[in-house]
């Protein structure tokens, strides 16, 4: 009798103990590196899986997910490249005019300070006619580089909008242009742990964090583009985007996972570092047709590359995660253990950390251990709520949009910054809360039957 009340309240007394040590855990948690100037975003995923079917349309669906105060648009297109460029150009036909109208007098002033990095039959195009003559420039010096299904798909989102191939050919030729500061993560392994928000262990995860600013028009018109090629077209695959462009800024396949950060101390004012294949289609179709590291490799080292970005990529048949320093003449690749490419002796902001490879937002090589503090204290439990809750929202970066892919449990988390007109404050996407998709619920959704008007 005394022994059991003796054991009762040891055993007490141990959960008393493995509570206040799982809530000091969590006061750690919430509180940033000295070294990190954000804070703690407490919000939980937001669970999509009761997104609003808006509209219908041959090879087309449009659904709204989120709440009344964070929603996005997710399209579902299906067929061939013309046949899906022309359903998202239906059914986004109001997103894509909106953007059209704001986004080009935005980037003319963006694209000032960046004229000197530019080539310079870009930069004079710019002076003389805008903006619009420097993307006329740059498609014409990629077009030739660039596979015949996207201009198949341009042709079609023309078509299905109402506005001309040239029109929607230059518009996405931007990323071509343009700088921005971002963030990319990629772990594995040991680095991992099981996520407290859905109680399972994870595996390769990549996080994907743009900062562009908040006063973007793209703000306004959040998609999530699932395309569904027709048998033989390639794989599932899902981009986080803009209505009215269709290259890959983040994207996740049933295969793979590609990131980007655009590289701004490299030699561009070379005219060679601007022909070629455009870099947001080349990791768009390493989501459709790579399902390997290696084979992805295989495309970039063999194509003519343009402008200098770090690229992240993980696949889930290789389980990892890699980094590369790409332009038109390099092409590093980045392993965890792998000195920073480019830069010797390591960067003491940039140490390396068993199975993970990181990029943080600043201009490379970054003295900021920001980021790598925030990593290396979640060493062994990094998961998509760690990279939420902390990397993103510690760094604060993100401001446009976050997105977080965790493979095992096949989960795309996204979040935006305010999306409506009128929003005062704007708040950046790393404050917000996420919206959680099933990606294998994504990629099975069935084609329309019909049209719905």
């Amino acid at each position: 009798e005394y022994m059991g009340t003796l054991n009762s309240s040891m055993g007490l007394n141990g959960l008393v103990v493995v509570a206040a040590l799982a809530l000091a855990a969590a006061a750690m948690a919430q509180t940033p590196p000295p070294t990190c100037t954000g804070t703690f975003n407490p919000a939980t995923p937001y669970d999509t899986s009761n997104m609003q079917l808006v509209a219908t349309t041959t090879n087309g669906k449009l659904y709204v997910a989120g709440p009344p105060d964070n929603q996005i648009n997710v399209v579902h297109v299906y067929g061939s490249s013309y046949e899906m460029g022309y359903a998202q150009g239906v059914l986004l036909k109001k997103e894509i005019d909106l953007l059209y109208s704001s986004f080009l007098p935005w980037i003319d002033a963006q694209v000032q300070p960046y004229l000197k990095f530019l080539p310079k039959v870009v930069a004079d195009a710019i002076a003389t006619g805008g903006i619009e003559a420097g993307l006329e420039v740059s498609a014409i010096m990629t077009e030739p580089w660039t596979p015949t299904h996207w201009l198949d798909e341009w042709q079609g989102l023309a078509d299905g909008s109402g506005y001309s191939y040239r029109q929607v050919r230059n518009f996405n030729a931007f990323p071509e242009l343009i700088k921005a500061a971002c963030t990319i993560v990629g772990a594995w392994g040991a680095s991992t742990g099981a996520d407290v928000s859905y109680g399972n262990g994870t595996g390769l995860l990549a996080l994907r964090l743009l900062d562009w600013g908040v006063e973007n028009p793209m703000r306004l018109v959040p998609t999530l583009a699932v395309y569904h090629p027709s048998a033989g077209g390639g794989n599932t695959f899902a981009i986080q985007t803009f209505a009215g462009f269709v290259g890959a800024l983040a994207g996740y396949s049933t295969e793979s996972a590609v990131l980007e950060k655009v590289w701004i101390k490299s030699n561009e004012t070379i005219l060679e570092g601007r022909f070629g294949y455009p870099w947001s289609l080349l990791m768009r179709d390493i989501l459709s047709y790579d399902d390997t590291l290696e084979a992805a490799y295989e495309r970039m080292a063999t194509a003519k590359r343009t402008a200098s970005i770090w690229l992240g990529l993980g696949t889930r048949a290789n389980g990892q995660f890699r980094v590369f320093e790409y332009s038109y003449n390099q092409l590093n690749e980045m392993d965890w253990n792998t000195p920073f490419p480019g830069y010797a002796p390591q960067p003491a902001a940039h140490p390396t950390i068993q199975d993970v490879v990181y990029v943080n937002k600043h201009t490379q090589p970054s003295d900021d251990p920001c980021l790598a503090e925030i990593l290396q204290g979640n060493f062994g439990s990094l998961t998509t709520t760690v990279f939420e809750q902390q990397v993103a929202a510690f760094t604060q970066s993100g401001d446009l949009f976050a997105v977080a892919y965790d493979f095992d449990n096949n989960i795309i988390d996204v979040s935006v910054a305010s999306q409506q007109p009128n929003a005062n404050p704007i708040v950046p996407a790393y404050e917000r809360q996420y919206l959680r998709f099933d990606a294998a619920a994504l990629f099975a959704e069935p084609a329309p039957e019909i049209a719905v008007a």
